[in-house]
Order: structure tokens, then C-alpha cells, then sequence
């Protein structure tokens, strides 16, 4: 072990409601450095406060400080950063600020201009060993009582980002990864790992998890996540994780993924090791939606289901996906629009005990579908086709909608909203996003046809004000109201409903609660009484049936 060094790692800052589960990303970079003699520790807020590891920072235990940043949290990620920086300013040594993530990967120039040191791009994994063993040599140096010369430190290194001497970024893209490196890192190192997965699970336990369940609509414990995959393979409008490993790379790669004995392998190795009884399978898209990974997906659920058939794992074993409705449509060559519901895959999958699936809907419009926004190809009666077929099959669609999509006009956001209620009602689940956020690497950010609103932030030192891109301006005067108002509003109608019916002790929220309740608002913003008295009825009956 290097004497020399020792290295923080910090999570994002999680809002409350946020389902509690390890930070993979983060134990996964601590292993890697300390099967390389670089000491490690994690710190994650969803289950652990600042105090301690503020105190540590303050009398010298670190040398290198990293937070996993967040577009999403960015306001209380920069508040984090700034007490950690502070911290780091009273010890008796200098201290390097990292940030990682794909936040930190897409809007490196803001964070450098804010006062991170060094930004670590992509898989970090091995350029935050070669930054460490730096760190090291200039810790045990004759120079480690000057200020850190970043260029001149790290200038030489790929995979990082940092201001030189003239205040200029310089972006430096990672080496390439290959399916040897990604299989190392997301299959071999996993099953080495020490990750406190029942910790976690005892947490959770201790809280109520369980609103809104019944039937096959029900909360497991005992879950798992596993990624399988570099990036998505999808275009879709708003997101930017289809360009995150691109990006770092500095160039386009082909999609990485895990074979299916390999996940195959680490399901096996979770439930013999952990006593693991559901997997969230983390990708954007699980199924890829290509030839190859369609065929790994077929070829896995025949795995499992020969393991369960022949007693090696439990029949009630339950598997969560997210994927895309275009993964279950068989198209027409000849029509675009003309499509065959794949039943032979979902069959499949359901015999495996693939029942939860998050699917990214986002709006029952055709219109708003075939946005520029969301760009999902595919029609508003073919997401109703695939959600159908999954429920006549017992699976739990989880269906994701957006409120404030730019195009929207009232009507489809109610009609959206209308069918989301209707789908619950009879098992679905529904993720909710309150308006359509700009996320630094996204195709939409690049379109200059769409007006986006901005948050700020005060640096605690300079005073200066830096703006933070938002979400973006709906172009309807009175969807604008919705989008600028939806956060707030949906928060009360939250803590109303938790008030109401004494759910005081519930520390997370159902994403399917936070939904009804944001559509409530969303309805009250537009004046619809009518259709804010139908959700309330909606809300009010399920959680009297749980």
C-alpha cells in the first residue's frame, strides 16, 4: 500500500426519495485503486452525513478529493464540492478536487471553471490510478509544499481535463476501450468487489418501500444492479447518454456489452454470494435493440430459466430492465410505421421472470413522439401495443412521461397524463419527469430553435454568478407556466397526500406516488379541475388499497 496517499470519493448529494442502493461506479473505482496499493475510501450521502469526513479532510487524511457530480443535482453537488474544498483549504497540505461522471465528462469547462482541479473522463478507472501515483510521487517530493502545477502534473496523461497556465480548458480524450478492459472492469472485477449490499438492503428494510405495491406491482429488498453496457444505443432527443462514452473517447465507439453467460455468471455469483432475490439491470437499454442484442437477451432468459427449472436458482428470482418500445416491434421494411408486436420475445422474457421493465414513453402524442425533443420513432398506438402485450403477460411496465416537453400543447400533456392514470390502475408503474431538462451533451442542447432556462449559483469565493442550464421553455404561454411552477407545486401536492394519510415515516417514495402527485399539480397549474379531481380519487384509493 502507497503510505504516500489516500483518496475520497463522495457521491452525489441524493434528494430524499431516492431508492438507496451502493454507488457501483464509486466502489468499483475504489477497488480498482486499491488492488493497485492506493488507499480508498467511500463516502455515500444517501446513507452517511458530511461530519466525519469533513473532519478527516480538515486534518490532512486526504490528498485527493473526487465527487461523482450530476446535472440533475448540480446546485447541491456545487454546495458539496465547496465544503469539501473548504475543508481541504485547512489541512496542512494541498489537496487535488476531482470530478467524475458523465456530468462531469459533458461539462467539464464549467466545473474547471468553478474550481475543480482535474476532471477524469469515461471509465476513469485507469487514469485516476496514473493521477494517484502522481499525486503520490509529488506528495513524497521535495515540491509538495507548493501549490499543485496541474499542467505540468498531469498535462501529459489522456482521460483528463484541466485549466493550463493560461486559464484556457484543455480537454485530453481517454484511450480507447476495448471489450477486454470492459469485461474486466464490469465482469471479472465485480465478482471481487466488497460491496455492502446487505447493509444496504437492512436499510431500506427498515423504511416503507412497499406504497402503491400489489400483485406483481411489488418492492423487493434483496435487488441487485448490474450494468451490462458502455452507452445507448438510442437518439433519442433530451438524452445525453447515448454521447457520454463517444464524448470521452473524443470519437464514436461501438456499444460495448457483457455476453449472456457472463450476466449470466454474475447472477449466479450475486444470489450465491449476497443472497440476491431481484436484478435491476441498470443500461438505458437492456436489450440494446440490435441483432446481437436481441439474440444475448433470448439466449440469457433460456439460461435462467434452465437454472430454475433444474432448482440451481429460486423460480421466484425476478429481473428489472430498462428498454425501449421499439425493442418488441418487428418492422415492416417496406412502411416504417407498420410493425408486428414481437410476442415471441416478451414470452420469453416473462417465463424468465424479466416482470418489471422501465420503458422510456415519455408522452402518448404522436406528435410530441416524432419531436425533435424526443425523437422516439414510434407511434403513439405502438407504445399502447407493447404496454398492452406486457400486461396481458403479468409483467409491470414502468411507464416514464414527461410534463413540460417543449412542443406540448395542454391537451396531449392531459392525454398523456389521462392514459398514464388509466395504466396504473391496471398494474403499471409510472416514472415521472417534471419538465424536460438540458443536459450539457444532449442533441437538443445543440439545437438553437429551443429556449432553455437557466438556474444559478454564487461562487462562495468570487462572488461571480454562473449560470447552469435548466430545462427547456415550453413554446405554449400556458404549458411555460406549468414547466416554470411544475417542481414546486408537485412537492406540495406530495406533502399533502403524505399528510393526509400518514405516511410521515415513509423516507422513500414510490416513483408511482411522486407521479400522481406531479400530474395533480401539473392538472391544477392548467386549470383542469376536472382533471385534478381524477387523480385525487385515483391517489386516494390506491393508497387506501396498500
Amino acid at each position: 500500500m502507497n503510505a504516500n496517499i489516500r483518496v475520497l470519493l463522495l457521491t452525489s448529494m441524493s434528494e430524499k426519495g431516492v431508492n438507496m442502493t451502493p454507488p457501483i461506479g464509486l466502489h468499483r473505482l475504489r477497488f480498482y485503486l486499491t488492488q493497485r496499493g492506493i488507499s480508498c475510501d467511500v463516502v455515500d450521502f444517501a446513507i452517511e452525513d458530511t461530519e466525519k469526513s469533513l473532519l478527516d479532510v480538515e486534518s490532512g487524511v486526504y490528498h485527493i478529493i473526487g465527487i461523482q457530480v450530476t446535472h440533475f443535482q448540480i446546485i447541491g453537488d456545487l454546495e458539496l464540492l465547496w465544503q469539501y474544498k473548504s475543508a481541504a483549504q485547512k489541512c496542512s497540505h494541498n489537496v487535488l478536487i476531482m470530478a467524475g461522471g458523465q456530468e462531469a465528462t459533458m461539462n467539464h469547462e464549467q466545473w474547471l471553471e468553478i474550481g475543480v482541479d482535474l476532471i477524469g473522463l469515461g471509465f476513469a478507472e485507469k487514469v485516476m490510478y496514473n493521477i494517484a501515483s502522481r499525486m503520490a510521487a509529488y506528495v513524497g517530493g521535495p515540491d509538495s509544499a507548493t501549490p499543485i502545477d496541474i499542467p505540468k502534473l498531469f498535462g501529459d496523461l489522456d482521460g483528463v481535463a484541466f485549466l493550463n497556465n493560461h486559464s484556457q480548458p484543455i480537454y485530453k480524450p481517454a484511450q480507447h476501450m476495448d471489450e477486454e478492459e470492459f469485461r474486466e472492469l464490469n465482469y471479472s472485477q465485480v465478482k471481487k468487489m466488497d460491496i455492502p449490499h446487505i447493509e444496504y438492503w437492512d436499510l431500506v428494510r427498515a423504511q416503507r418501500a412497499d406504497l402503491f405495491v400489489s400483485g406483481e406491482r411489488r418492492y423487493t429488498y434483496e435487488t441487485v444492479r448490474l450494468y451490462t453496457s458502455s452507452h445507448c444505443p438510442r437518439r433519442c432527443g433530451f438524452c445525453s447518454s447515448q454521447n457520454f462514452f463517444p464524448i470521452s473517447l473524443g470519437k464514436k465507439s461501438p456499444i460495448l456489452i457483457l455476453s449472456d453467460q457472463e450476466v449470466f455468471d454474475l447472477i449466479i455469483f450475486h444470489i450465491e454470494t449476497f443472497g440476491a432475490k431481484a436484478f435491476l439491470f441498470t443500461d438505458d437499454d437492456f436489450a440494446v435493440g440490435n441483432r446481437f442484442g436481441l439474440e444475448r437477451f433470448k439466449s440469457l432468459c433460456h439460461m435462467i430459466i434452465d437454472a430454475k427449472n433444474s432448482g440451481r436458482i429460486s423460480p421466484d428470482i425476478r429481473f428489472i430492465f430498462q428498454a425501449r418500445i421499439a425493442d418488441f416491434l418487428i418492422r415492416d421494411n417496406d412502411e416504417q410505421n407498420r410493425y408486428i408486436i414481437n410476442t415471441e420475445l416478451l414470452d420469453l422474457i416473462s417465463s424468465a421472470g424479466f416482470r418489471n421493465v422501465g420503458l422510456g414513453v415519455e408522452t402518448f402524442s404522436d406528435n410530441l413522439l416524432f419531436a425533435p425533443s424526443i425523437n422516439k420513432k414510434v407511434t403513439s398506438q405502438a407504445c399502447h401495443d407493447v404496454v398492452n402485450a406486457m400486461l396481458e403477460r403479468k409483467m409491470v411496465p414502468q411507464i416514464y412521461i414527461i410534463i413540460g416537453i417543449p412542443e406540448s400543447s395542454c391537451e396531449e400533456l392531459v392525454e398523456s397524463m389521462d392514459a398514464a392514470i388509466d395504466y396504473m390502475d391496471r398494474g403499471c408503474d409510472v416514472g415521472m419527469v417534471t419538465q424536460l431538462r438540458a443536459y450539457p451533451g444532449s442533441p437538443l442542447v445543440q439545437n438553437q430553435d429551443y429556449k432553455i432556462s437557466y438556474k444559478n449559483w454564487r461562487h462562495p469565493e468570487t462572488g461571480k454568478t454562473h449560470k447552469f442550464m435548466d430545462y427547456f421553455i415550453p413554446s405554449d404561454p400556458t404549458m411555460q407556466i406549468v414547466a416554470a411552477n411544475i417542481k414546486e407545486e408537485a412537492l406540495v401536492e406530495l406533502e399533502k397526500a403524505v399528510n393526509e394519510n400518514n405516511l410521515k415515516d415513509t423516507t422513500i417514495w414510490p416513483k408511482s406516488l411522486i407521479g400522481v402527485t406531479a400530474f395533480m399539480a401539473a392538472a391544477r397549474l392548467l386549470g383542469r379541475d376536472d382533471v385534478y379531481a381524477r387523480y385525487k380519487v385515483y391517489l386516494d384509493r390506491s393508497i387506501s388499497m396498500t
